[in-house]
């Protein structure tokens, strides 16, 4: 379908605050600094696509990660706007939907979301460096019982997120043989250890002279 003209850029890219049966879809969610977006985003939401069959992958870009410093992170705008470039797939949204909220904390983004999205079935994506923060972040037992999570790989951090405190917070009894089970049922996670890109928006940055 063809979208109106009098539509504002990115059309595809504003999630709706309201829900509606219409927008049931099996849906990753990649929350996250963007400082910058880059093509490693891009091969973890193909390859979390494929593996769990999703519908489409949310990139919900963080006004401010309160675990990460503000030195050398561009504005929000900035970051929003070169990920919409860079996501080229119909099936990849970039969200700003937690500037929007009173808070842009892990758990009431995600509370928030699953509110508005109740026919759908949402699937937080983190990578396995995540994994090894989760239990720094606020109510981390509550996000990985309230929402289904797949945990992509990372080179070098693999081992230690699985041996670490976040795998045993998230319940090593709670993990599932296939991502395809994820959002099924009762909730769980899914350990992805196929994901090879070792880019991150840090080295970029350093190459690229921003600190």
């Amino acid at each position: 379908m063809a979208i109106p003209a009098h539509k504002p850029p990115y059309y595809r890219h504003i999630l709706p605050l309201r829900h509606h049966p219409g927008l049931a879809r099996r849906v990753g969610i990649m929350g996250g600094s963007f400082n910058p977006a880059h093509n490693g985003h891009i091969e973890i939401s193909l390859s979390a696509r494929k593996t769990a069959q999703l519908d489409e992958v949310w990139w919900l870009v963080s006004p401010q990660n309160p675990l990460k410093q503000t030195d050398g992170m561009a504005s929000f705008s900035e970051r929003i706007s070169y990920a919409r470039t860079l996501a080229l797939p119909p099936w990849i949204r970039i969200s700003d939907f937690e500037i929007t909220q009173p808070s842009c904390r892990t758990i009431d983004t995600l509370t928030r979301l699953k509110q508005i999205f109740r026919c759908s079935q949402l699937i937080w994506i983190m990578g396995a460096d995540n994994l090894i923060e989760l239990p720094r972040w606020q109510a981390p037992r509550q996000i990985m019982r309230m929402i289904d999570v797949m945990v992509m790989g990372r080179p070098g951090f693999n081992y230690h997120a699985l041996a670490g405190k976040g795998a045993a917070i998230a319940g090593r009894q709670r993990r599932r043989r296939s991502a395809r089970l994820l959002g099924r049922g009762n909730t769980g996670w899914y350990f992805h250890h196929h994901t090879r890109n070792s880019l991150s928006a840090t080295a970029i940055r350093t190459q690229t002279g921003r600190s």
